[in-house]
């Protein structure tokens, strides 16, 4: 190999090391997903009980309901981690386990041929498109296992040995820290079938591949059956079919298809069009799992935001294999990559940093309720609170079992009707029911909104204003007693 050729790929590599220190930022968020609290709350309870609950306890209007509590595991080693060693550690390490799936991406890449250089840019679009959707949550760790999956699947399809055995305890855990397995079997599948097509239209279907073939489709059914050693059995797949429709969460942005007048949906839309365009330009290197695998991805992306990841996990490597880029060598071959090497390492320190301030207690207090919630938690009274949806978690971890919510991001233990009149309640409505007939109704006793329609509607009921914080009210109903104990602004 000549010394050209050597520093080129050495610059390859170079550049491929700072976008993948590049993308850490962008896999990290600690507290982004207002459900991570609710989450370390259960956590705490399985740790505290050694047992994983199996009916809603967290809010009073569904107190009771059957739980699927389908991150458990999840759960637990947030917990775990943030009690051991703090909540900015544990949000650095779901960013690397995130990290994890798009290298994991980058290795099935290069591996079929692409460019160090390539992969790298296609990794660090990957890890801006998934940006709306990446933070300290369960959902991450479908993201990498899903990768990984693929990469063993590609990997037996291509090379066969004894590796692709790993899917089986890779999904037994995964169907316990969450129920994305069970679309992350389905699109392992596509990926099987994609390599099918592969062979036959490159005329190798011969019996090793048949072989090799067989035996991805046996581990798959095998991985299926063996992701019933989970708390709920075969209920976990039953939670995992209904909670796939967009409509069944009304409340979350994030399972609503992708508005692309919004800037965080551009990169999305960047990579859809990039790989589209990449097809038509490679045909002859196109091959028919690359057209399955995107068309799979396009499809699930445009049916909920919360599928970016999983279009992630499709499209990249098949951008990244087709993409035609040269990485041309300048004067001095090594000098960029190493410049942005380096500044990838600083980007990273800056990003930990802005982490151990956003979990300050001056940042939590800015962004949620802290000192309301100190008042009700100071009154010593059982309090059934209506809050915004998106503070409900930071609550429960913070107040709960003293205080309990009226909804928060188990929708599916709720049901549809309570969040149907948590929807009239945060209106305001005035004609029936009404949001202060559903407020009373529902035996809330305390209630922490904006100043409003709301507001004014409980105010007008004989309700007290008992402290303000910020834009926020808290008010207490006439049979609340004994909440004020706290110095927040005066009511």
């Amino acid at each position: 190999m000549s010394v050209t050729r050597s520093r080129g790929s050495a610059g390859g590599r170079l550049w491929l090391l700072a976008a993948t220190l590049l993308a850490l930022p962008l896999c990290l968020d600690a507290i982004g997903d207002p459900d991570l609290w609710w989450h370390l709350r259960t956590g705490q309870w399985i740790a505290d009980n050694h047992a994983i609950p199996h009916t809603e306890m967290f809010s009073y209007t569904a107190n009771g309901a059957p739980w699927v509590v389908h991150e458990w595991l999840a759960e637990f080693l947030f917990w775990l981690v943030r009690s051991g060693v703090g909540l900015a550690a544990l949000a650095v390490l779901v960013a690397l386990v995130t990290l994890s799936g798009l290298l994991a991406l980058a290795l099935r890449a290069w591996r079929n041929g692409a460019s160090g250089f390539n992969v790298g840019v296609v990794l660090l679009l990957g890890a801006k498109t998934m940006q709306p959707v990446t933070g300290t949550r369960p959902q991450m760790l479908t993201f990498a296992l899903l990768c990984w999956t693929l990469y063993l699947v590609d990997d037996h399809l291509r090379r066969g040995g004894r590796r692709i055995w790993l899917v089986v305890p890779l999904v037994v855990f995964w169907a316990n820290v969450h129920a994305g397995f069970a679309a992350g079997l389905a699109l392992l599948g596509v990926a099987l079938a994609g390599g099918l097509l592969d062979a036959l239209w490159q005329h190798r279907l011969d019996s090793e591949q048949r072989r090799r073939i067989l035996t991805v489709a046996v581990t798959l059914v095998v991985s299926a059956a063996a992701a019933l050693i989970n708390p709920d059995g075969i209920g976990l797949y039953g939670l995992a079919l209904s909670a796939t429709s967009p409509g069944a969460h009304q409340l979350i942005q994030e399972w609503q298809p992708p508005n692309f007048t919004s800037l965080s949906m551009l990169p999305l839309l960047l990579l859809m069009v990039a790989t589209l365009a990449t097809m038509v330009m490679s045909r002859r290197r196109l091959r028919p799992s690359h057209v399955l695998l995107t068309v799979v991805g396009i499809a699930a992306a445009l049916v909920a935001v919360r599928n970016i990841a999983l279009a992630v996990a499709l499209l990249a490597p098949v951008l990244a294999e087709l993409l035609p880029v040269t990485y041309r060598l300048p004067g001095r071959p090594l000098v960029l990559p190493l410049t942005a090497t380096v500044a990838a390492v600083l980007a990273v320190i800056v990003s930990v940093v802005h982490v151990a301030e956003d979990i300050s207690d001056a940042a939590l207090a800015r962004q949620f309720p802290v000192c309301l919630l100190n008042d009700l938690r100071a009154s010593g009274q059982q309090v059934n609170l209506w809050l915004p949806y998106g503070q409900a978690g930071f609550a429960i971890d913070a107040t709960w079992p003293q205080v309990h919510v009226y909804a928060y991001g188990e929708d599916n233990a709720l049901g549809a009707t309570v969040i149907s009149n948590y929807v009239r309640i945060a209106a305001g409505v005035v004609d029936q029911p009404t949001a202060l007939q559903l407020l009373a109704t529902s035996r809330t006793n305390a209630v922490i909104t904006v100043t409003g329609s709301l507001a004014r509607e409980l105010l007008g009921a004989g309700w007290v204003q008992v402290a303000t914080a910020g834009d926020q009210v808290l008010l207490t109903a006439p049979t609340l007693h004994g909440v004020g104990a706290v110095s927040c602004s005066a009511g």
